[in-house]
């Protein structure tokens, strides 16, 4: 982990920055809303090329994990995210939330860049 910031107060934002070696650097967010907490992290641009690959493989990928999935954010970006409900939170559930979105995007970002480098060059 490289660090963690905290957005505005009224905000209920945490930014946990981490250190990978298939992507180099990326952010987990959490945002915590009234009766849920959110994480998510942005993992690649959409390809304007080769999307349904891009999709295939965002399902199958999808079918492997747990209590999170690939998804079509704003900007046309690859986020993967989870939901838990407020009273599930704790250290345990923080830690395997992270660690799975670490796992996920380690694993998934070779394949999603090659789509992407290949839909631009």
């Amino acid at each position: 982990m490289v660090g963690i910031e905290r957005g505005e107060p009224d905000e209920h934002l945490w930014i946990a920055r981490l250190a990978g070696e298939a992507k180099e650097r990326f952010a987990v967010r959490f945002m915590v809303g009234q009766r849920t907490m959110r994480a998510e992290t942005y993992v690649i641009p959409v390809p304007v090329h080769h999307r349904e690959e891009t999709y295939d493989f965002l399902l199958r990928a999808n079918h492997d994990l747990y209590g999170v999935g690939f998804e079509i954010g704003p900007e046309a970006g690859i986020y993967l995210a989870g939901q838990l409900d407020l009273r599930a939170v704790d250290d345990d559930e923080l830690d395997r939330l992270l660690g799975t979105l670490f796992a996920a995007t380690e694993r998934a970002f070779p394949r999603l860049l090659r789509l992407f480098t290949a839909a631009t060059g």
